[in-house]
C-alpha cells in the first residue's frame, strides 16, 4: 500500500545453513497477487537462473494481460553467479526474447566503506559480456541507471542524475 519496492534474496545463500527451500525464484511467483508491487530478485537467482527468467516472463505476461495494476518484477544482477556461469546466465537473460530492457539492474553486495575493486571486476566482466551480446548503449544505461530508477520510483524520476561510479 505504501508503494515501496522490495528486494529479495533469491538463489543459494552462502551462510552454512539450509536455504534452497526458501530462496528459489518459483516461490516468489505468489507475488503476482500483490497489486502494483515492485520487487526484485537478487543474484539472478543462481543456480536457478532459468527459473528466475521463467517467473519474470510470467509476471511480464500478467502485466500485458491485466495492465499496470499487476505486480512488476525486476532482476538484480548482484553477483552470486560464479564467474564461470556469468556469460551463460546473462546470455539467457538478454536473448530469451522477453522485454527485459527496463527490468534488469546492476547490484553489488559490497558495502559503501569498502566499495571498489570487487565491484569494478564484476562490472568489467559484465560489460565485456554486454559488448559480446551487442547490447545498445541505452540497454547498458538502463542496467546501471534506468531500471533502478523505475524500480525505486515506478518511473525515471531521477533522469540526469548520475553517480561517478556509473561511468558512461
Amino acid at each position: 500500500k505504501a508503494g515501496l519496492p522490495a528486494v529479495f534474496h533469491s538463489g543459494i545463500l552462502w551462510d552454512g545453513r539450509e536455504s534452497a527451500k526458501f530462496t528459489r525464484p518459483g516461490n516468489y511467483e505468489a507475488l503476482i497477487e500483490v497489486p502494483k508491487f515492485r520487487f526484485a530478485l537478487a543474484h539472478l537467482s543462481w543456480p536457478w537462473v532459468d527459473e528466475c527468467i521463467a517467473v519474470f516472463g510470467k509476471l511480464l505476461n500478467a502485466r500485458e494481460y491485466h495492465g499496470d495494476d499487476m505486480a512488476e518484477m525486476f532482476i538484480d544482477l548482484t553477483p552470486g553467479t560464479p564467474a564461470i556461469y556469468r556469460r551463460d546466465a546473462l546470455t539467457k537473460l538478454f536473448t530469451i526474447g522477453y522485454h527485459v530492457q527496463d527490468h534488469v539492474m546492476f547490484g553489488t553486495d559490497e558495502e559503501v566503506p569498502v566499495y571498489g575493486a570487487w565491484s569494478r571486476e564484476w562490472r568489467a566482466r559484465d560489460n565485456a559480456i554486454y559488448k559480446e551480446l551487442k547490447l545498445t548503449d541505452a540497454q547498458v544505461d538502463s542496467i546501471y541507471r534506468g531500471a533502478f530508477e523505475r524500480f525505486l520510483f515506478g518511473s525515471s524520476d531521477m533522469s540526469g542524475v548520475r553517480a561517478p561510479w556509473m561511468g558512461k
